[in-house]
């Protein structure tokens, strides 16, 4: 999702824009596809360097490559909030679920603090995980640690009180 730029110094058939494809690689010009995922811009730098000078395309080529604008993340806050929509915050930065449950005005009275489900989602939007969350834990108990960092593309569910056939429901 980040747009990255590549330039070759006087060689502008070498030059590209374009954002990390899903997959994280792409074919550069005249070399092998380039595995963009996860690599510092540095490295990126070094192996188009190496790859124009190994094929005989150029011979002491300078690279230089930024990453022209950040890919934005979303995390899916669906019920049991005020406020339930896509919220999206910059990658590299972080958030807890304790912030998008805030960026989603916080819980309804019906919502059931010690039943939040964080669903993840890999590629090809298949589930690849679940976790179960006990607000109450957290912000009651003071155990900071179990305020699970969100991860692109997350789903927060907060389900609804359940009660026991002796409690009684205010209508």
């Amino acid at each position: 999702g980040d747009e990255i730029q590549i330039k070759v110094l006087d060689h502008p058939e070498f030059d590209l824009a374009l954002p990390v494809p899903r997959g994280g690689t792409f074919p550069f010009p005249g070399l092998w596809p380039l595995a963009l995922e996860g690599r510092s811009t540095t490295d990126l730098e070094n192996e188009v360097r190496t790859g124009l000078s190994q094929k005989g395309l150029l011979r002491d080529p300078r690279v230089s490559v930024c990453v022209k604008t950040h890919a934005r993340h979303r995390v899916y806050v669906l019920k049991g909030v005020k406020y339930p929509q896509a919220y999206e915050y910059p990658a590299g930065t972080e958030l807890y679920l304790t912030q998008a449950l805030s960026l989603a005005g916080g819980l309804l009275p019906e919502a059931d603090p010690e039943r939040v489900r964080v669903i993840r989602r890999g590629p090809g939007a298949r589930e690849r995980g679940l976790l179960l969350v006990d607000l109450r834990e957290i912000l009651q108990g003071g155990k900071v640690e179990k305020d699970p960092l969100m991860e692109p593309d997350d789903t927060v569910v907060v389900e609804g009180k359940s009660y026991t056939a002796t409690e009684q429901i205010a209508v």
